[in-house]
């Protein structure tokens, strides 16, 4: 416990001159890589995408040291080096989503259909037959962002992604350029995201949201891997407000590289308590969910900022 408080204050007083100085070639890189990577052939990739996180898993890396960071939470009783493995196998994760992201528009629909399987379709079958929309809420494992446009043409709707709002403009535009495959609409969060969910439920559409860390300012404290956390109250409102199912999921990604979609039947939701307890039951309930598909494979949980401060 010493040594990993120690390694805790080490990696607050590192500088972080060095990956300042490091990020516009950074943005400089990642363009260069989603015009070269969709002509890779796709070994070649996935392999790149490991090397590359391999090689990032470093202590003058922010994102290494965030994802140490959770995962002395979600994993108490690991020991240093296993963190520090799991660590590397996240940040490995995030770059095999990013080539997904670059590859997975240039794919033929044979090829998009061969590259994600799923189970409990029917469940969001049976939530769109009401005729409301669907809210599918998931943490953000696996190729999460992404799996959808491989699943969509298994559904006569559409699906609007709700995503965060990258710093860099340019690679915001562009990664939110590929993310709009056939089917899926893409709306950043900020003023008009609620206004475009609220029409694409009237239409009877698929709103994808993550759950598992809060992005913007309407948060709900629940517990989380046992500790008082901040999470997203907008898939607990939506469904609360509108009537909308409310249908939790995860992704992973599989050994032979392909998503593997879940999808849970509709969380049962009581909507005759007063709305700010109803919004905290479904949040606590969506969190306790993630929880348990989060502890099956820490790994696949590729989130790369802190979710809890330090103790």
């Amino acid at each position: 416990m010493a040594s990993w408080s120690a390694e805790r204050r080490a990696a607050r007083q590192t500088s972080t001159s060095g990956w300042a100085a490091l990020q516009p070639s950074l943005a400089l890189g990642y363009r260069a890589l989603a015009v070269l990577a969709p002509h890779l052939p796709a070994a070649l990739g996935y392999r790149a995408g490991e090397v590359l996180g391999a090689l990032l898993a470093q202590p003058w890396f922010p994102p290494y040291r965030a994802v140490l960071a959770n995962l002395r939470v979600v994993m108490p009783e690991a020991d240093r080096a296993h963190c520090q493995l799991v660590a590397r196998r996240v940040l490995q994760g995030i770059c095999l989503n990013y080539y997904d992201l670059f590859r997975w528009p240039h794919l033929s629909d044979g090829e998009l259909r061969a590259a994600a399987t799923a189970q409990g379709l029917e469940h969001v079958h049976g939530a769109l037959a009401r005729g409301r929309g669907v809210v599918v809420v998931a943490p953000h494992c696996g190729p999460y962002t992404i799996v959808f446009g491989a699943l969509i043409r298994q559904f006569d709707t559409r699906a609007l992604l709700v995503v965060e709002r990258i710093a860099d403009p340019q690679i915001h535009a562009a990664v939110n350029r590929m993310r709009r495959m056939p089917g899926i609409d893409v709306e950043p969060l900020g003023p008009q995201v609620g206004r475009a969910v609220l029409r694409a439920l009237r239409r009877n559409q698929i709103v994808i949201l993550g759950g598992d860390r809060a992005i913007g300012a309407n948060n709900v404290v629940v517990r989380f891997f046992g500790r008082p956390t901040p999470l997203p109250s907008g898939p607990a409102t939506l469904a609360l407000r509108t009537g909308a199912p409310l249908v939790t999921g995860c992704v992973r990604r599989l050994p032979d590289r392909r998503a593997w979609a879940c999808f849970d039947p509709p969380l049962a939701i009581d909507r005759s308590a007063p709305t700010p307890t109803a919004v905290r039951d479904v949040t606590q309930k969506i969190a306790y969910i993630m929880e348990a598909y989060i502890r099956r494979d820490p790994a696949q949980w590729l989130v790369a900022q802190r979710v809890w401060p330090d103790p």
